[in-house]
């Protein structure tokens, strides 16, 4: 199973969940959902090194992609920063702190709820 279907699956989940509550309707779900803590940053540690290196450079990591619009990239950019310089893993690649970072519990989904919905119906409709 590759992290979108994993991803897409702890989502769907946690949506089910919400939606067996009393009075819940499909938007508060997906709200609750996406807010849920997830089981990891669901971002891949190749991507997350290159973001880190055009952090450094100030750049973008694609011209379609925007660093501002994402403060997590900033937050996991600053926790990079104090893990690298922790005598432990001070020797460690960019790659495998990124690895690390990424595979923690994440506070949430960080998806729009527009792209949680897709994401949910898309679900729905396979099963």
């Amino acid at each position: 199973m590759t992290n979108t279907q994993e991803r897409n699956a702890e989502l769907y989940a946690l949506y089910r969940k919400y939606m067996r509550e009393d009075h819940t309707t499909h938007s508060e779900a997906v709200r609750a959902a996406v807010n849920s803590p997830a089981s990891r940053f669901w971002l891949s540690p190749n991507y997350l090194c290159i973001v880190f290196s055009a952090i450094r450079k100030g750049s973008s990591p694609s011209p379609r992609r925007k660093l501002t619009k994402s403060p997590i990239y900033r937050q996991l950019y600053d926790d990079y920063l104090k893990l690298k310089d922790r005598p432990l893993y001070r020797n460690l690649p960019m790659e495998a702190i990124c690895d690390l970072l990424v595979n923690r519990p994440a506070p949430s989904f960080f998806l729009s709820e527009k792209r949680a919905d897709e994401i949910i119906r898309k679900v729905k409709n396979r099963k």
